[in-house]
């Protein structure tokens, strides 16, 4: 019996055991595949059912989430005097419409019908984006905020305006 060298140990180790790997795992991959799918599939059918479950009913409490925020949204704006309240379906009280009213709309840059921008405390009001005029609102008097109010809804009826000049104008 030849004892082996360590040479030889070296050359079995870097370029047999590699070679003779790679081919057992070649003639195996497919049992070592099937085996996965056995044990893992059953368990990825059910990962997906609890998925579906998970994301179905998400979709219905944001749903309610949205809608008891829009409720509430148009609870403030009738509150704010920015749409008109109606009978809830019980007839017991007002509730906020779901809707805003309709309000002419210009073209923009014209002033609206019969309202003067001249005579409103911001010059220069048609040119300004809701933004900058939200911004001048807090200066003015509770007279002067009805007028920008009432301008605003017979023009562009912008919502932030709105809503910062009957916040400003108190209850």
């Amino acid at each position: 019996m030849s004892e082996r060298g360590s040479g030889d140990r070296l050359v079995d180790l870097a370029v047999y055991a590699p070679i003779g790997l790679a081919l057992a795992a070649l003639e195996s991959l497919p049992r070592w595949v099937e085996a996965g799918r056995r044990q893992m599939g059953a368990r990825l059918d059910s990962a997906r059912v609890v998925g579906r479950l998970v994301v179905d009913q998400g979709s219905r409490q944001s749903g309610d989430l949205l809608r008891r925020v829009a409720e509430q949204a148009d609870t403030v704006m009738a509150g704010l005097g920015l749409v008109p309240e109606v009978p809830d379906a019980a007839g017991d009280a007002p509730a906020a419409a779901t809707t805003t009213p309709p309000v002419p709309s210009p073209s923009a840059g014209s002033a609206p019908v019969g309202l003067d921008p001249a005579q409103l405390a911001i010059p220069g009001y048609d040119t300004l984006s809701a933004s900058q005029v939200v911004q001048r609102l807090p200066g003015l008097s509770p007279e002067e905020l009805a007028a920008v109010r009432l301008y605003e809804l017979a023009g562009r009826a912008r919502k932030t305006v709105l809503l910062k000049a009957a916040q400003l104008s108190g209850p």
